[in-house]
């Protein structure tokens, strides 16, 4: 199967020090009201082994996060956009071996 890519613009809430060729796994944190006074965090992987194309930094406004441009399909498109919608989306670089991930979290599930 032959997948159509294109450049989209990431905003995380939460980045790590990224650079132009960074690899990066994306992140969205939901908080889950379990009861009244009970809640859950859950950490749910939106895609993973991305390249960073580019590092767009405000030169206004240099504390604030900054934008990344990265190469996605339509299904990882739609990931990102909806786990914008639903909660905190954090972007990390990988320090280690792509293929061996620190731990093991759920995928975001679209269908």
């Amino acid at each position: 199967y032959s997948f159509n890519t294109y450049v989209i613009d990431i905003n995380p809430d939460f980045i790590t020090d990224l650079h132009n060729g960074d690899l990066i796994k994306v992140y969205v944190q939901t908080i889950e009201k379990v009861d009244k006074e009970t809640e859950r965090v859950n950490n749910l992987l939106v895609f993973d082994k991305k390249e960073v194309l580019e590092v767009i930094e405000d030169e206004e406004q240099k504390d604030k996060a900054k934008t990344l441009r990265i190469l996605v399909t339509d299904k990882e498109a739609l990931s990102y956009y909806n786990a914008k919608k639903t909660g905190t989306v954090i972007a990390l670089k990988y320090e280690a071996d792509i293929n061996k991930p620190d731990y093991e979290i759920p995928v975001i599930n679209i269908e």
